[in-house]
């Protein structure tokens, strides 16, 4: 059964790039996926935005539009240009746009054509310049919905600005406005929203403690408040303001704080310092009226440098009892580990320093991570032996002195135990034998990165020693600086349980034999990045990898002549006849997304050849970057590779939307203006083209001046 409602359901299930094939398949499937693919528009990657045709042809179904800082002008022109463009359907704009790259003028016709818009989020950085009556303007007869309004940015707003702003809004619920000069005439402007205000942040405004206590005492329907101060005299209960000292405790008045639905409040609790207990208990005790709170954050925030002493006292003898009934409560250190992941190494060291719990928390992720001879991520001995177990990876870079790490492999009871990812690049200033010992150190370890000078019978026995004994979870595995013989190679593979990815770095060109390869392929269904770099590759070990490999996505290394793809020639004596004969076994690693092989044996061969190598290149349809140059090109460019041309096949890769990274380098090429015109219109995230694209230099400059214009790297 195959109904609208029905694909309508599948299709809130679907990922983007689902969605975009679903609406590919047929009129009736359009017409269904089209507007969930299109609800949702966000520009923010400068590589990924060329979306016009499609933003415009489907404009009455988008329901968000997202325009961030990273995006430039001439992505955004037709939306203010385009009178006829609208957006009928749209509730939700966030404009992060830089008002040097889109005027603020440009940015507010993109506004004016969404009239059912709910939600705006707009990134001000200059206001000056440009009358805030147009502003007003808008809010008033272009967008009068507006209910959501975020005015965060780089521009710091006037209290009559702001003013003027909210008087032209028919009803907000969420306010969100920093920084800005949040005074007296913003809040009587504020007022006759009160009754709807759902949400309101203004942490880095003029908003008073007065003020502050007016929204906490008169808007019922407050979930979340993030404002500046609130003083503990101007909180309901807590003080007589005709005693004498002000320090005479009285029952609380009638007024009394009405938003009993808050979820998260962000403000400073001062006016404490010096205060007996019970002014403490009575804030505690008003507190615990907001049965729904989640977030308390009382302190003064990122901005006070130091601590303070006029804050809250989180005691039980002062008070901090009365919240026992803030079942789902998180204090200061809500999330600490998620809030952990955004500090700097300095944060977390003053942070694990503040208490056990504290330290509990910080400490993981202040030495999960370190390197040498970074001097901001080198920790100090003790530190280290310390915290060993929760380490998760480790970096000695060329510069490390060995001094400074003679530790790690001379103290036997240190141990990594969760130790993931290891580096290893000191060469021949720590003796071999010492980097085995810290490797042997990490039983756990998944991911070795490791540059050796030589290798030796006796090295190799080590490594192999290593793998399957000390490090049996290792799984990518990389051997920089060496050139391994075909056995090693055989028995290093060996020794590993399973890998996923390969990489060999070699100080020469280098071979993979016979033994090498059929211990390579005890691998070959979970290998996903085979990085054999200046490998001597031999073309049918090149085809048995891409026919035998599922998961491949990364494949670099050795050559691969013509007659061993499937589908390009027919095997006929002579060898000259193309067809489309699939004889052999196809390629079956349709993930790929990168392929850097030598392309050959195309020397004087008539175009069908090429015709068909593309067509059999087309079925990669996620593929990312190629390059079919030579290994190496000491005899000039060759003219034994792929012609890179329309008429030679090249139209069969307009399938290949994702494209970004095409090579030539080495190769004799012929290209045309049409030829490069093609490859920018099919190819929207192109980024290079390597390589000589005509053999004449004159022409080859033209080419590349093409790209250039586009901003492509020729």
């Amino acid at each position: 059964m195959d109904l609208p409602e029905i694909r309508t359901t599948v299709g809130r299930f679907l990922s983007r790039p689902s969605l975009a094939a679903a609406a590919l398949v047929c009129k009736s499937w359009n017409a269904t996926f089209s507007p969930i693919l299109y609800s949702v528009v966000l520009l923010h990657n400068p590589t990924k935005t060329n979306c016009k045709d499609g933003i415009i042809s489907n404009a009455e179904y988008v329901q968000e539009l997202g325009l961030n800082i990273s995006i430039g002008l001439s992505v955004v022109d037709y939306m203010y240009l385009d009178n006829q463009l609208r957006f009928p359907a749209l509730k939700v704009l966030r404009l992060t746009i830089s008002q040097h790259e889109v005027l603020i003028e440009q940015q507010l016709e993109i506004i004016r054509k969404c009239p059912a818009m709910r939600e705006l989020s707009w990134y001000i950085t200059d206001l000056h310049s440009y009358p805030v009556s147009d502003v007003c303007d808008l809010f008033k007869s272009y967008c009068p919905f507006v209910e959501h309004l975020d005015l965060s940015g780089g521009h710091l707003l006037e209290d009559r600005d702001l003013s003027l702003i909210l008087d032209d809004c028919y009803r907000i619920k969420y306010f969100l406005i920093t920084p800005s000069r949040f005074g007296v005439l913003t809040s009587r402007s504020l007022v006759r929203h009160f009754e709807h205000l759902q949400g309101l942040d203004c942490k880095e405004s003029a908003l008073t403690s007065k003020m502050a206590q007016t929204i906490m005492t008169q808007c019922h329907n407050l979930i979340r408040f993030a404002g500046v101060t609130l003083e503990a005299r101007d909180i309901l209960g807590i003080m007589d303001g005709n005693a004498v000292g002000g320090d005479t405790m009285v029952h609380p008045c009638s007024q009394d704080w009405v938003c009993t639905k808050l979820c998260s409040l962000i403000i400073f609790i001062c006016g404490l310092g010096a205060k007996p207990l019970e002014w403490h208990r009575k804030v505690f005790q008003q507190l615990g009226k907001l049965d729904r709170l989640v977030i308390l954050m009382p302190g003064p925030g990122s901005a006070f440098n130091g601590q303070s002493s006029d804050g809250l006292d989180f005691r039980l003898v002062a008070g901090l009892g009365l919240l026992s009934n803030l079942k789902r409560l998180c204090l200061v250190n809500v999330r600490r580990t998620i809030v952990a992941s955004f500090l700097d190494r300095s944060d977390l060291a003053a942070a694990a320093l503040v208490c056990k719990s504290w330290n509990a928390t910080f400490a993981p992720s202040m030495y999960s991570m370190f390197e040498w001879p970074n001097q901001f991520k080198k920790p100090v001995k003790e530190g280290i032996i310390t915290h060993s177990r929760f380490v998760k990876e480790i970096c000695l870079d060329p510069g490390t002195k060995i001094s400074e790490i003679e530790y790690l492999y001379a103290d036997n009871h240190l141990q990594f135990p969760a130790l993931r990812k290891l580096y290893i690049d000191v060469k021949s200033a720590l003796p071999f034998e010492n980097q085995l010992w810290i490797i042997h150190k990490c039983p756990r370890l998944r991911e070795l990165n490791w540059f050796i000078d030589e290798l030796d019978p006796n090295k190799i026995s080590d490594i192999c020693d290593l793998f399957t004994t000390y490090c049996p979870l290792i799984n990518c595995l990389c051997l920089a600086g060496c050139s391994p013989s075909d056995r090693d190679l055989s028995r290093i593979l060996d020794s590993c349980c399973r890998l996923k990815n390969l990489t060999i770095i070699p100080n020469r060109l280098w071979e993979v034999g016979e033994l090498g390869f059929q211990s390579l392929t005890r691998h070959f269904e979970h290998i996903r990045n085979l990085n054999l770099l200046r490998s001597l590759i031999p073309s049918k070990t090149t085809r048995t990898i891409l026919t035998l490999c599922p998961n491949l996505s990364i494949f670099r290394g050795g050559t691969l002549d013509v007659r061993d793809i499937p589908g390009v020639v027919e095997e006929d004596g002579t060898g000259d006849k193309a067809t489309g004969s699939q004889h052999r076994e196809e390629w079956v690693c349709a993930n790929l997304q990168c392929l850097d092989v030598f392309i050959c044996g195309l020397e004087d061969k008539p175009l069908e050849w090429h015709r068909r190598f593309f067509q059999q290149l087309a079925k990669m349809e996620k593929l990312l970057g190629l390059s079919i140059g030579p290994l190496l090109n000491v005899n000039g460019e060759s003219r034994d590779g792929v012609d890179v041309r329309l008429e030679a096949g090249l139209g069969l890769l307009s399938s290949l939307k994702e494209f970004h990274s095409l090579s030539v380098v080495g190769l004799w090429q012929q290209m045309e203006e049409k030829d490069v015109r093609w490859m920018i219109k099919a190819w929207p995230n192109l980024l290079s083209v390597r390589g000589t694209l005509h053999h004449n230099q004159e022409r080859d400059a033209l080419l590349k001046g093409i790209l250039k214009e586009k901003g492509i790297n020729g």
